[in-house]
């Protein structure tokens, strides 16, 4: 099965599920939270573009924020 991702980074995300418990991705729609403290990174599978996104909304994520518009 192919998959799409998003790796997001997110600074300093408060969740439980920074830890290397939760280093595996579980399913085919799901993420994990990886990196140091203030550099941490989410990366998110999903079975398209489209779930991707709506798991990033599902954890607050402004990911619009790095969304390249090609305007100066």
């Amino acid at each position: 099965m192919q998959y799409n991702a998003l790796e997001i980074p997110v600074g300093d995300y408060k969740t439980d599920r920074n830890n290397y418990k939760f280093r595996d991705f579980e399913n085919e729609n799901c993420w994990v939270i990886h990196g140091p403290q203030n550099f941490q990174r989410i990366t998110i599978r999903a079975e398209s573009a489209q779930k991707a996104y709506e798991t990033a909304k599902r954890l607050n994520i402004d990911y619009n924020k790095f969304h390249q518009t090609g305007k100066n």
